[in-house]
């Protein structure tokens, strides 16, 4: 596969080694390259341009190329479903909080799909995989934190059973966001009422 070869070298060409190491400290556990996120952001806004799905369809080796992904699915300029489709797709490369945070933050277009959106974060909620769940809440998180989806995500978090590490700390973020904007209402999270 030229193409892949062509865009794996690409990526190994823009290698920052001060960064390597940082991020290997920062995501251990992560094959990774060392590329900054202003770089891969530009890549991904180029790829869009061109034939994204080729790009959508690599199997992802690399840390870089999932966040490509990632972020060329929060970008695209197309349905709902048609995005829906690519993240479900995509979910299970999603092996990182990093990788999980950057997409979530590119997919503005859950804003106009709220009720819609809720139908995704439930499959995500109800998956087995850290970084589904992880994922859900962090939509949660970031879309809907709006008097109207308050009991919808307090009995989330009521129900959440997952003691992963990256969905603890996911739900605990959602927790203070929750606070800072509803203190008396998230209260009632913890004293039972």
């Amino acid at each position: 596969m030229q193409f892949e070869e062509n865009y794996r070298k690409r990526l190994l060409s823009l290698k920052d080694e001060a960064y390597y190491h940082f991020i290997a400290n920062l995501v251990p556990g992560s094959k990774q390259i060392g590329i900054r996120i202003p770089i891969l952001r530009k890549l991904a806004k180029e790829f869009i341009k061109e034939d994204y799905q080729k790009y959508l369809s690599i199997k992802s080796i690399y840390r870089e190329e999932k966040i490509i992904k990632g972020l060329i699915i929060g970008s695209l300029n197309t349905d709902f479903k048609n995005v829906l489709s690519h993240l479900e797709d995509f979910l299970p490369e999603i092996d990182s909080w990093e990788i999980c945070d950057t997409t979530v933050s590119g997919l503005k277009i859950f804003k106009i799909h709220l009720e819609e959106g809720l139908i995704f974060i439930d499959s995500c909620l109800k998956s087995n995989e850290t970084f589904s769940i992880r994922f859900g809440l962090v939509l949660l998180l970031s879309y809907y934190l709006k008097e109207e989806y308050l009991d919808y995500i307090f009995k989330i978090l009521k129900n959440l059973k997952s003691e992963e590490y990256y969905v603890r700390m996911a739900a605990a973020w959602l927790v203070s966001y929750l606070y800072i904007m509803f203190p008396k209402v998230t209260l009632k999270l913890f004293d039972g009422s």
